[in-house]
This record gives structure tokens, C-alpha cells and sequence, in this order.
């Protein structure tokens, strides 16, 4: 994966050494137990750790509401398939901070289905230029008529002009 690992390092006898990535094996059962506080201190490592079902059952009122919880570092460091397979909920709970919604990859943006990049709703419009660029003929063609609306000249104007045929 492209993503970037954290390592903590330590100190031996006055010599700094790097360790392998340390992290807290969560089970699923242990997931939905995680408070709004508990989510938020996790290391990006424990994000890392965490399988792409185990985001399915991350702490919360409902089970994998947590992710609202993320800061955009942690985002960063989900893999793209763990991305591609967060509930259209999840995918909206993300977006309700700009900063979460901005911290995705084009690669993760490219990943997400018609339903989950609807998810994002009047939210769209913070997608960065290039998260916008990014996306495919068909999931342009997909976008609601508030999306498209949301879009800013910048966006549109570094769209090619099949993506733009494919907005209408």
C-alpha cells in the first residue's frame, strides 16, 4: 500500500531505535465499546490494524457510527479498500467535517460507489480539485443536481470536457 506506516521509537541505553508499529488488537466485540474519546486517542497504527469489517462495528451510538469520531490523520491512514467498504452512513458521518473529507486520496474517492459518493451530499463541493478530477465519467454522470450545483468554477473548469458532457 502507499500509505504511510507509524513507528514509535524508543530509547535504549541512550540509543534511539526505531520499533515495529505498535497497536491494540481490538476484537469486533470490543469495537462498539470504544467511546467518542477512546476512538479519537487511537494511533494511526490502530487504524491500520483494523480490518475493513472492523469499521463496520467501530464505537457509536449504532454500530460504526465511531468513524465520526476520525480525525483526518486517522483517515489517512485507512487503507482504500477499507474506504470502498464503509456503509453509505459512514461514508456521510466522514463527510460532516471537511477536513475528514479532504484528508481522502483521489484513489479512495475513485473507490466509492454511486450510493456512498451521493452519501457525501451538499458536502461535495469541499472535495478538493483534484478529488473531483479524479473521479470517473460514470460517477460524474451519478452525482445529484445539488452536487453538480455545489461544484465550483474551479472544479468545473479542470474537468475535461467529456466529464463535463457526462453532468448533464
Amino acid at each position: 500500500s502507499s500509505r504511510r506506516r507509524h513507528t514509535r521509537y524508543i530509547s535504549v541505553t541512550g540509543v534511539q531505535t526505531c520499533a515495529l508499529p505498535i497497536f491494540r488488537a481490538f476484537t469486533s466485540d470490543q469495537l462498539p465499546q470504544l467511546s467518542q474519546s477512546q476512538i479519537e486517542s487511537l494511533e494511526t497504527s490502530d487504524i491500520v490494524a483494523l480490518t475493513a469489517d472492523q469499521f463496520s462495528y467501530l464505537g457509536g451510538l449504532n454500530p460504526g457510527d465511531g468513524v465520526q469520531y476520525l480525525s483526518s490523520d486517522q483517515v489517512v491512514a485507512m487503507e482504500t479498500a477499507d474506504i470502498a467498504l464503509l456503509s453509505t452512513q459512514q461514508v456521510a458521518l466522514l463527510a460532516q467535517n471537511t477536513g475528514r473529507l479532504r484528508a481522502l486520496a483521489g484513489e479512495d474517492i475513485v473507490a466509492l460507489s454511486t450510493q456512498q459518493l451521493r452519501a457525501i451530499g451538499t458536502q461535495f463541493g469541499s472535495l478538493t480539485t483534484s478529488q473531483i478530477v479524479a473521479l470517473q465519467d460514470g460517477d460524474l454522470a451519478n452525482l445529484t443536481s445539488e452536487q453538480i450545483r455545489d461544484l465550483t468554477t474551479e472544479q468545473i473548469a479542470a474537468l475535461e470536457t467529456k466529464d463535463i458532457k457526462s453532468l448533464s
